[in-house]
């Protein structure tokens, strides 16, 4: 939306082929915020990804009668946010979207603790602010008004008439050689040649 921008890195979909696998684990361990899909009997371990990032987990763990138990495991710095919440049972028309809306709003939490860290819409004033400033153009209203709504071309510009011919204005061939007939003069000998044989 215009308002949120998710970049999600799905491990089963980057490829880890030959030695570049560690990228694959970069890419992975870097994020602040990991989703984890576990089918396993036991509780999900955090050092299963060695990272110093991965801030706050969030583990899905498929339950019966499509029924799932939401598991956050966060850092103790990490304060409470939401929807979803630890040990939280939801239904499977209702996951993605709490799954995704917790991970915006933890992803957004860990952000703000960061220093020096500016929202999204300080960020887009400040480059319109500079755009302004490196772009403005001193003038006084009435100019920039009647630039506006009577402009004048330039001194040196072309007109092209790009407008094309309707059927109302549509000449017949005909009509153009008896013109021609009438001014013999104006016409290029050639072209005269031209029309006498194809007679």
């Amino acid at each position: 939306s215009s308002t949120c921008e998710v970049i999600f890195h799905v491990s089963t979909r980057i490829p880890s082929t030959g030695s570049d696998w560690h990228i694959k684990m970069r890419h992975l361990g870097n994020d602040e915020v990991h989703i984890v899909w576990s089918e396993h009997s036991r509780d999900y371990r955090r050092g299963i990804i060695p990272t110093e990032f991965g801030d706050i987990v969030i583990i899905i763990y498929p339950l019966s009668a499509d029924l799932y138990r939401i598991q956050i495991d966060r850092k103790p710095e990490v304060p409470f946010f939401g929807p979803l919440f630890d040990g939280a049972i939801v239904d499977h028309y209702v996951l993605s979207g709490l799954v995704r809306a917790t991970a915006v709003n933890a992803s957004r939490l860990k952000r703000s603790l960061m220093p020096f860290y500016h929202a999204f819409y300080e960020d887009r004033a400040k480059c319109l602010e500079i755009t302004i400033q490196q772009h403005t153009e001193q003038t006084m209203f009435e100019d920039f008004a009647e630039n506006v709504f009577a402009p004048v071309l330039p001194v040196n510009a072309a007109i092209v008439d790009v407008t094309l011919p309707s059927e109302s204005s549509s000449v017949n061939l005909n009509d153009i050689l008896q013109t021609s007939d009438l001014l013999p003069s104006q016409m290029s000998p050639n072209t005269s040649r031209q029309r006498v044989v194809s007679k």
